[in-house]
């Protein structure tokens, strides 16, 4: 029985929830002949993510026409198109008692918003309207324009993500001219210039109201920037701006300084990718200096150096309440940290910082520490990118020690060496909580891999580890499998392009009855200087022998799954692709020297690697449970071969001739001897199987 008969008699029915199905055009076709009739009454409609189309649209308009008292309606995510927008907007044309209305993620362009703009246009109690994400251009937004124009009491209005221009936006400001209840107001991801902010300006210096204005990835300028600062100036409600990604420039941050001065309850404040510069850094420090509010600042990648940063130390200086902080992709350098480090001393609320590209060095660092000793709420740290060195991370360790609730640590890119990851080790030693930590692109050796080791014992939560580009050997890597022994929710170690070789590599992956760790870990270990393979290594699965049971699933022993090896570009391969990941899809990843083999790791899906040894012949492989693999050993002739349990799989040894085999408790599988001629065979425990001696027929 379809939904639709199962509905259709309950005529009381108020709230109707069918979102993140896949109902289709044929399913609202149904629904909207139910609907017709039957349920008249209803307040709540949520049909989003369901793939209705344009033609399930025009089914599903006329069942909705009736339902005059319904206040929310969801249509988001559905790719209705101009014609689907047309059609709806036939069916919503009587909702006058709707309030909310969303017609996001649409496709819908300037022939669909003329259509809307005529169905909403009697819509006087509509409180939020998204028309976000969708293609909407100058056309379409001045037929909006139109629509729009006399819902007073709209509180919610989000064009972002559309191709409204310049013209689109003068139009837009006569529409939402007498919005005095907006409080949230979205148009960003368009296309609108100085031209279109000055117009916006205008439409919106009555908004008093106005909590939340996003006109990021826009192309407002200095000039744009100089007019909004004018129509903002009231805004005293104003809790959230976001101008980023505009090319304000410092003349346009100077502007805003002047806008934002009355703001004294903004919250939230992203002038990043702006080039504001030391000029402008400087002028908006003057209009930051009472935001005692504020929560979050970014001003992320403009330029500003040390005198800039000197600056925003003393506008920042009362901003206790902020919990997060980016100044990352800067130019501070050392004498603008120590500034900082007196702008941020108080900020022990703070929970992200980031100042990464910014060419501080051990110097500052020390500076740093000092400013951030009392940030026991910290969660995210990052001073990648800079050249702190082994000085600077003796002098960070000591101020981390008392950061026990960070969950992210990058000191990547840092010219940190033995003696610096040493220190860091002590300082570390408390992060119970952290679960991403990068010491990539760092100078740390067999010593200092020791030492981390040990202060990495104790993170039971840590889910990523890069260690790349290090200059680990053997000694580092056996340190360093005894300091991960615990943590059960390590997902991906990455230690490639360090300096490990087969003994190193063994070290990792042996297993040892008190080692657990997830099935999920993948070990990164490519450009390292390994001759061995992957199954060569011990990380196959371990199966409960003693257990007679044939459901196979229940035999494995899950906290010592095997764990992945990516071993490629080592001495005796040609590599010619990247390495291939867990749960990736569609992936190929080959290195061979002769003949032609595949593997497909375990879980993945329609995933290849390919390696070889020096020899011909044709072969392929699969890791249990990978399912549809088979694999051959080096040699001439045709072999394939399928590890217990998996399924649909072959293997013939290594020789000429044709043969096949399967272990135990496998099911549709072929073995044959090596040797010539044609044989297979099955061991005991499997189904579906037959066998001849080697050398039979």
């Amino acid at each position: 029985m379809c939904l639709s008969n199962g509905i259709e008699n309950i005529i009381r029915l108020r709230h109707l929830d069918l979102s993140h199905n896949n109902i289709g055009d044929v399913g609202a076709e149904c629904l909207g002949e139910e609907l017709e009739n039957m349920i008249i009454h209803m307040h709540y409609l949520d049909l989003s993510h369901n793939n209705i189309g344009d033609f399930g649209a025009e089914s599903f308009s006329k069942g909705i026409a009736s339902m005059r008292w319904l206040k929310h309606l969801d249509l988001s995510h559905n790719n209705i198109g101009d014609f689907g927008a047309m059609c709806s907007s036939k069916g919503i044309a009587n909702m006058t008692e709707l309030e909310h209305l969303d017609l996001s993620h649409n496709n819908i362009g300037d022939v669909g918003a003329e259509s809307i703009s005529k169905g909403v246009k009697n819509m006087t109690r509509l409180q939020h309207l998204d028309l976000s994400h969708n293609d909407i251009g100058d056309v379409g937004a001045k037929s909006l324009s139109k629509g729009i124009a006399n819902m007073r009491w709209l509180q919610h209005l989000d064009l972002s993500h559309n191709n409204i221009g310049d013209l689109g936006a003068e139009s837009l400001s006569k529409g939402i001219a007498n919005m005095t209840r907006l409080e949230h107001l979205d148009l960003s991801h368009n296309n609108i210039g100085d031209v279109g902010a000055e117009s916006i300006s205008k439409g919106v210096k009555n908004m008093t109201r106005l909590q939340h204005l996003d006109l990021s990835h826009n192309d407002i300028g200095d000039v744009g920037a100089k007019s909004l600062s004018k129509g903002i100036a009231n805004m005293t409600w104003l809790q959230h701006l976001d101008l980023s990604h505009n090319n304000i420039g410092d003349v346009g941050a100077e502007s805003l300084s002047k806008g934002i001065e009355n703001m004294t309850w903004l919250q939230h404040l992203d002038l990043s990718h702006n080039n504001i510069g030391d000029v402008g850094a400087q002028s908006l420090s003057k209009g930051m200096e009472n935001k005692t509010w504020m929560q979050r600042l970014d001003l992320s990648h403009n330029n500003i150096g040390d005198v800039g940063a000197q600056s925003l130390s003393k506008g920042i200086a009362k901003m206790t309440k902020l919990e997060h902080l980016d100044l990352g992709h800067n130019n501070i350098g050392d004498v603008g940290a120590q500034s900082l480090s007196k702008g941020i001393a108080k900020m022990t609320k703070l929970q992200h910082l980031d100042l990464s590209h910014n060419n501080i060095s051990d110097v500052g660092a020390e500076s740093l520490s000092k400013g951030t000793e009392n940030m026991t709420h910290l969660q995210h740290l990052d001073l990648s990118h800079n050249n702190i060195g082994d000085v600077g991370a003796e002098c960070l360790s000591k101020f981390i020690e008392n950061m026990t609730r960070l969950q992210h640590l990058d000191l990547s890119h840092n010219n940190i060496g033995d003696v610096g990851a040493e220190s860091l080790s002590k300082g570390m030693e408390n992060m119970t909580e952290l679960q991403h930590l990068d010491l990539s692109h760092n100078n740390i050796g067999d010593v200092g891999a020791e030492c981390l080791s040990k202060g990495v014992a104790n993170m039971t939560r840590l889910q990523h580890l890069d260690l790349s580009h290090n200059n680990i050997g053997d000694v580092g890597a056996e340190s360093l499998s005894k300091g991960i022994a615990n943590m059960t929710r390590l997902q991906h170690l990455d230690l490639s392009h360090n300096n490990i070789s087969d003994v190193g590599a063994e070290s990792l992956s042996n297993r040892e009855e008190n080692i657990c760790l997830p099935v999920t870990l993948v070990i990164d270990l490519h450009h390292n200087k390994l001759n061995l393979m992957a199954e060569q290594l011990e990380i196959k699965p371990h199966f409960d022998y003693e257990s007679e049971s044939l459901e196979m699933f229940e035999m494995y022993d899950y906290h010592r799954m095997p764990r992945q090896l990516h071993l490629t570009s080592s001495p005796l391969y040609t590599s010619t692709s990247d390495h291939t990941l867990q749960d990736s899809d569609d992936s190929i990843d080959s290195f061979q020297i002769s003949g032609h083999s595949s593997n497909r790791y375990l879980s993945s899906g329609h995933d290849i690697k390919t390696y070889l040894p020096v020899g011909s012949g044709r072969g392929s492989y699969s890791y249990p449970d990978s399912g549809q693999g088979i694999e051959t050993y080096p040699g001439s002739g045709h072999s394939s071969y399928s590890y217990p349990y998996s399924r649909h799989h072959s293997f013939r040894s290594a020789g000429s001739g044709l043969g096949g085999y399967s272990y135990p408790y496998s099911r549709h599988h072929s073995f044959s001897s090596a040797g010539s001629g044609h044989s297979s065979g099955s061991s005991a425990g499997s189904g579906h199987f037959s066998g001849s001696s080697a050398g039979g027929e």
